[in-house]
């Protein structure tokens, strides 16, 4: 899947296609979707309907595109491979309202190595993002240690443990050995 702006139209188009192998009892999914977009005036949603192996829908917007998100809120059961550059996925990560955007926002962003903007986003979104989820995997996989190295030199020091990984709320990789009782949040199991 691709979006593609063009300024003379103030137009978004957005090529989609079903990629299941159609035989048998699978054939193309009749589904509909969620398209939202958001430019400098606001957030737009665009429902459509995807039915065919491969279609182009279009969006007339008032300005360009700073958030192009397919499905929002996550909502359809799919495998998806939106091609964005690294600068659209750390906005998303950053601005998406619901969780299910930004989380896939943080997996896209965590399949890409050696980019310091982009560990710098994913340590930034595990300081400050409240759902739990942003500090393990994305972090770990985008050329952080297991115990996100990388993504703690983003955080103050006073958000990460003398064992170098950050501070509650966040699931630390380690939970299942010794944690401190200071650095858990009251009610979870503590590891012994």
């Amino acid at each position: 899947m691709k979006s593609d702006y063009d300024a003379a139209t103030k137009k978004v188009s957005l090529n989609v296609k079903q990629t299941q192998k159609v035989e048998g009892h699978v054939g193309l999914f009749r589904v509909p979707v969620d398209v939202a977009i958001t430019t400098a005036g606001g957030e737009k949603d665009f429902p459509i309907q995807v039915s065919k192996a491969d279609e182009t829908f279009s969006f007339a917007v008032d300005g360009p595109p700073l958030m192009v998100l397919f499905d929002k809120g996550d909502k359809i059961l799919k495998s998806l491979d939106f091609q964005k550059a690294p600068e659209e996925w750390i906005r998303q990560l950053q601005t998406a309202q619901d969780v299910p955007d930004r989380a896939d926002a943080a997996v896209a962003l965590g399949n890409i190595k050696g980019n310091d903007a982009v560990t710098a986003a994913l340590g930034e979104a595990a300081r400050r993002d409240r759902f739990w989820a942003f500090e393990t995997k994305p972090c770990a996989r985008s050329g952080a240690s297991t115990r996100l190295t990388r993504a703690n030199r983003c955080l103050p020091h006073s958000q990460t443990s003398s064992r170098g990984c950050a501070r509650w709320p966040s699931i630390k990789w380690d939970f299942f050995r010794t944690t401190r009782s200071s650095e858990a949040p009251a009610g979870h199991l503590q590891g012994r």
